[in-house]
């Protein structure tokens, strides 16, 4: 019986971004349109990590998210470990950064995130150098801005960064490791047709020119709807 090949998604700097949607649930189907999706194995007790791995019709990155950075799990690091252990076929693991040394089964590759429900950090670059230096091969930082200042400093980092909440939503279609979901499990979280069809994540490259509209209130501006489909429409790379 020969084993079948791992699954991995192109790299950010060849796919141009690359993105990934967290089923919301167990054997959920995902968008054709994404890389990879995410298990979250802190929302389905009792799957069978090892099986929804091997029938994934796209790379998997999995994760146990523990509720201090806003998921669901709430036991001990060792349970946490052991629950890990059993995603070793996947692409990706995704591991915070303050998680034990040696953490998760050898052969996936290393995302290294860190989370911030409430804030931004101060030292973003020193928050990344660490990142870098438990061995990621991706860096995943989310945080949450308090106004749109904040939310670009998060896009200034080098890797992969996002700003959660409503400030910082527009990072989710510029930054270079993305994410989506069908449902807005975490805040401004968009879904799969937002992230395509509105905000055409696929079209502009990374470092294209951006624009934007500012006022207040502006969270029911359509603004986003059809600036995105005329500079679709001229071809524009903005």
């Amino acid at each position: 019986m020969t084993s079948r090949p791992r699954k991995v998604p192109p790299p950010p700097e060849r796919a141009g971004r690359l993105v990934v949607q967290t089923l919301v649930r167990a054997g959920e189907p995902p968008d054709p349109r994404v890389d990879a999706v995410e298990l979250r194995l802190d929302l389905y007790p009792g799957i069978d990590v090892a099986r929804a791995i091997a029938e994934s019709a796209k790379p998997v990155i999995a994760t146990v998210r523990r509720k201090i950075d806003g998921g669901a799990f709430a036991g001990s690091e060792t349970e946490r470990a052991v629950l890990l252990s059993r995603a070793a076929g996947a692409a990706y693991l995704d591991i915070e950064v303050d998680a034990p040394d040696g953490y998760g089964p050898a052969g996936p590759r290393r995302i290294v995130s860190a989370h911030d429900k409430d804030g931004v950090p101060a030292d973003l670059d020193g928050l990344f150098q660490r990142c870098l230096e438990r061995g990621a091969d991706l860096v995943k930082i989310a945080v949450t801005p308090r106004d749109a200042t904040e939310a670009f400093r998060v896009l200034a980092l080098p890797m992969s960064a996002i700003a959660m909440g409503r400030f910082g939503e527009f990072t989710r279609a510029l930054a270079p490791l993305t994410y989506c979901a069908s449902q807005a499990i975490a805040p401004g979280l968009p879904s799969p047709a937002v992230l395509f069809d509105e905000l055409h994540v696929r079209r502009a490259r990374l470092g294209a020119p951006l624009f934007g509209v500012a006022g207040d209130p502006i969270d029911h501006s359509k603004s986003p709807a059809f600036h995105n489909a005329a500079l679709a429409r001229d071809s524009s790379d903005a």
